[in-house]
C-alpha cells in the first residue's frame, strides 16, 4: 500500500487533481468535499480550482493510518461524481 507521511506536529497540504479524469470542457462544480477516516485530524484552509482541490491536515495521532478523501461533482450536462483517496500514516519524523 502506498501512503504519505504526516508527523503529529505538522500541518501539511494534500491535493486531489482531477484534470486527467475530466472530459474536455467539463469542470468541477461547487466546492469539493473532503473527509478523513478515522476522524480526529483537523481539515482546513481548502483551496480549489476548476480541476483540483487542496486541503491542509493537522493534528494527526501518532501510529494511526488515515484515509483522506476528496469528492467532486462536475458541471457536465449529466453531473458526474468522482472521488480520490490519499492514505496518510502518522509517524514521528
Amino acid at each position: 500500500m502506498s501512503y504519505r507521511l504526516i508527523d503529529p506536529n505538522e500541518k501539511l497540504d494534500f491535493s486531489a487533481n482531477f484534470a486527467d479524469w475530466l472530459d474536455t470542457g467539463v469542470l468541477i462544480s461547487g466546492v469539493p468535499t473532503w473527509t478523513i477516516f478515522p476522524t480526529g485530524p483537523t481539515l482546513g484552509d481548502q483551496a480549489d480550482t476548476t480541476t483540483q482541490s487542496t486541503i491542509f491536515v493537522s493534528g494527526a495521532t501518532l501510529g494511526v493510518v488515515y484515509l483522506l478523501s476528496c469528492k467532486i461533482v462536475t458541471n457536465a450536462t449529466t453531473a458526474q461524481t468522482a472521488e480520490q483517496t490519499i492514505t496518510l500514516r502518522c509517524e514521528q519524523r
